[in-house]
Parts: structure tokens; sequence; C-alpha cells
């Protein structure tokens, strides 16, 4: 099963900016690799706010309230929707989340849910528009992360 290859570490931080930015490596344990559609994942190019990631203020054990829209897709997906995990291999991207309300001498734990909505094991070269015509075609599984931790010093 393609999903259960997919694993994602989280290494928050906070930028020069004051802003929370998180470093994201989605490592593959297969051999083969695997490509996904990056549609409510963190490697979305809107990631910061489709509510992807939780976010909780672990001193006051409150979560924290992240700025989240909805938006409608098109498909059938493009080719530039898609992202290949090399096999035994990774990716790494950057996400920046908007402008938080954070408290200083606090600890944070960030986690990234939801769903796989198409994997399909082999190289990008090997999805067509067939398969992105079908994505019914495709595995999909969820998607849980580790937990990464921001002190705010």
């Amino acid at each position: 099963m393609s999903a259960s290859a997919l694993h994602i570490h989280l290494d928050p931080n906070i930028n020069d900016s004051g802003y929370v930015c998180i470093n994201i490596t989605i490592s593959n344990s297969n051999e083969t690799p695997i490509t996904l559609l990056n549609w409510s994942t963190p490697l979305d190019p809107h990631a910061d706010i489709l509510g992807v990631f939780e976010m909780n203020d672990e001193t006051t054990n409150k979560a924290v309230q992240l700025p989240t829209l909805k938006i409608s897709r098109r498909l059938a997906p493009f080719i530039d929707d898609l992202v290949e995990v090399p096999g035994a291999g990774c990716i790494e991207t950057e996400v920046t989340m908007p402008r938080l309300a954070l408290t200083e001498n606090h600890v944070y734990s960030i986690q990234a849910k939801g769903i796989w909505h198409a994997l399909w094991d082999g190289p990008i070269e090997s999805v067509t528009s067939h398969h992105l015509d079908n994505l019914s075609l495709a595995e999909t599984g969820e998607f849980k992360s580790d937990v990464g931790i921001l002190f705010l010093d």
C-alpha cells in the first residue's frame, strides 16, 4: 500500500519576520517511486490555509485557531498538481503559515492530517491523462505526520 510507505516529518521554526515556517520532509520507504496528487496535502501550494495543519498550545492545552479557507478544484487535475517521491528517498518543502498570535515562553505542537486523494506506484511519467481523468483508479489513504514542536522564547 503506497499510503503506508509515506512518512511526513515536520520541523517548525520562527523565521526572521516572526512567521511560523514548517520544514516538511516526506519520505518513501518503498523501493519504487510514488506519485501523488498534492491537493490538500502538505505539498499543496495553499497548504497554509487549507486546514492541513493542526496546532496546539501545549502550555495551556488549547487549540490554536488557524485561518482556513475552502477552495473549489477543477477536475481533472493537471500534471503540475502531481509530485513524485523517489523510491527509498524523500522530498522537502517549506510552508509559511499566516501571521499567528502566539505567546512567548509557550510550547506549541503542529501536526499535518488529511487524505491522500490520489497515489500511484511509479514515477510521474507513468501517470497519464487517463489516470488524471479517472482518479478512481488511484489509491487513496489517510496521512498523519509526526508532531513537530515549536518552542517560543
